[in-house]
């Protein structure tokens, strides 16, 4: 709860001008924002670095405009959810299952993941690799529930989508999950 005050009366500095203010949400949200787009792009690491700096150009721009509705790190989620899949598209960039373990080389080796991958379990490392192998759509809607811990209220927002595809996508998404998960302990045992 500190951090949506923290980033309302900083929004609220930023409105009134104040650019050491926008460094500071800068240097809070960078990080977080890259690292969703290397999600969003299968790892491209430049076209990441393209989509941060053009989610924070639209975070200028539509600032003012922002209705507190939901979080800010909700808003921005959104913002880097749709900047990401429109630059794909724009470049007809293949994100898909054949180039997961090659494209997410980068994120693995970042310090974040490697700070995950130390204090989750063993299981819970398994689901992180197993979510690499399920299309884009799939591991995103499960990463904004399970990992960003999203409820369906704000996910239903951040897509622009009804509850009910919410509910289903997370559905279809699970089975995926679990049907990669099957394979690989299949293949473990043989």
């Amino acid at each position: 709860m500190k951090q949506a005050a923290d980033d309302r009366d900083l929004i609220e500095q930023i409105i009134k001008g104040n650019t050491i203010a926008f460094k500071t949400l800068l240097d809070t949200y960078q990080e977080y924002a890259f690292n969703l787009a290397m999600k969003f792009t299968a790892g491209n690491k430049e076209l990441s670095e393209e989509v941060t700096q053009d989610v924070f150009m639209k975070v200028i721009k539509y600032l003012p405009s922002y209705k507190k509705e939901a979080k800010f790190s909700t808003w921005l989620y959104k913002i880097i959810f749709t900047t990401s899949m429109s630059e794909v598209r724009k470049k007809n960039i293949l994100v898909s299952n054949w180039d997961f373990n090659e494209a997410f080389e980068n994120y693995e080796s970042s310090s974040d993941w490697d700070v995950y991958a130390k204090e989750k379990s063993e299981l819970q490392i398994v689901i992180a690799k197993a979510m690499r192998q399920i299309p884009t759509a799939d591991s995103s809607i499960l990463d904004l529930y399970y990992i960003q811990e999203q409820g369906i209220e704000e996910i239903t927002y951040i897509l622009g989508v009804e509850k009910s595809v919410v509910k289903v996508r997370l559905f279809r998404a699970r089975n995926r999950l679990r049907a990669v998960m099957l394979v690989k302990e299949t293949e473990k045992n043989k």
